[in-house]
């Protein structure tokens, strides 16, 4: 069973009707690095001025590794692979 994520704060924005929940990440967070350096996709419309950067950090590993397999397939190679960047450890 995966631990519970724990809530940390929640906050109603002025004239919204909906919640932003801050919520700890027990297995902390991973990023997608691309031949070990991380870095930032940027989507760019071939019609329109337009750029767009995606996401590349998640809570969750299996999106985590979902979108590296999409971008290697996509770019033809296996250098996109995850790392994880843990929270703030005590002594």
């Amino acid at each position: 069973m995966k631990p519970r994520k724990q809530e940390i704060t929640r906050r109603t924005p002025p004239d919204a009707d909906y919640d932003l929940v801050i919520a700890s990440c027990a297995e902390g967070v991973w990023i997608l690095v691309y031949a070990g350096e991380p870095f930032q996709i940027r989507k760019e419309h071939h019609l329109k001025d337009q750029k767009k950067y995606l996401p590349n950090a998640w809570s969750q590993r299996g999106s985590a590794e979902r979108s590296a397999r999409t971008l290697n397939k996509l770019f033809q190679t296996d250098q996109f692979e995850i790392a994880q960047i843990l929270g703030k450890t005590t002594p």
